[in-house]
C-alpha cells in the first residue's frame, strides 16, 4: 500500500514523510521536488513563467507514474487533491493521510522558506480563504492529524500506528 500525505503548505508533509519513510525503510517521494526536477525550475519559477496549468499537468503525470510503485510514501502538493482523478488514483493505490495545522502555524512555517506561489498575494487572509475552498477535498482522507503542536516524531508515530500497526 502506498501512503499519500496531503494538506496545505506548512502542515509537515515533506518533513514527516521523509522521516516516516526512513523509519519504515520505504522510498519517499516529495511530489513538489519531483516536479521541479522534471521541469528544471523552482515551483515559483514554474508558476511565474509557465503558469499553474503546466505545474498541475506535470503533477498529474508524476503522481500517476509514482503510484505504480508499491509501498512508497508520497508527499503530495497542497493542491494535488483538488483534482478528482488524482484523489481516485491515490485511493485506488493506497491510503490518504491529511496533515493539517492552524492557519497561524501554517503561515509561520511557510514564511520560514520561499513563499508559496498561491500565498504570495496576502498572508493569513489568503491562507484562510484557500483552506475554506479546499476543506471538503482535504477532509476526504482516510485519516486526519492536526500537526499544530506535535513534533515530527509524534506525527510519524501517529501515522505508523494508524496505517502500519506500529
Amino acid at each position: 500500500m502506498n501512503l499519500y500525505l496531503t494538506g496545505p503548505s506548512g502542515a509537515g508533509k515533506s518533513s514527516a514523510g521523509k522521516l516516516l519513510a526512513e523509519s519504515l525503510s520505504r522510498q519517499f517521494i516529495d511530489l513538489d521536488l519531483a516536479i521541479e526536477k522534471s521541469i528544471g525550475k523552482s515551483i515559483h519559477e514554474i508558476f511565474a513563467q509557465d503558469g499553474e496549468q503546466l505545474f498541475r499537468n506535470t503533477e498529474k503525470d508524476l503522481l500517476r507514474e509514482y503510484s505504480l510503485k508499491n509501498g512508497v510514501v508520497i508527499a503530495a502538493g497542497g493542491g494535488t487533491v483538488l483534482d478528482e482523478s488524482n484523489r481516485t488514483l491515490m485511493r485506488s493505490c493506497g491510503k490518504i493521510m491529511l496533515l493539517m495545522a492552524s492557519p497561524a502555524t501554517l503561515l509561520e512555517r511557510v514564511m520560514r522558506g520561499e513563499i508559496r506561489p498561491l500565498l504570495k498575494d496576502g498572508g493569513e487572509k489568503t491562507l484562510r480563504k484557500m483552506l475554506f475552498r479546499r476543506a471538503a477535498v482535504y477532509c476526504d482522507a482516510d485519516a486526519i492529524i492536526d500537526t499544530t503542536s506535535l513534533t515530527l516524531q509524534e506525527v510519524v508515530m501517529y501515522i505508523k500506528g494508524k496505517f502500519y500497526g506500529n
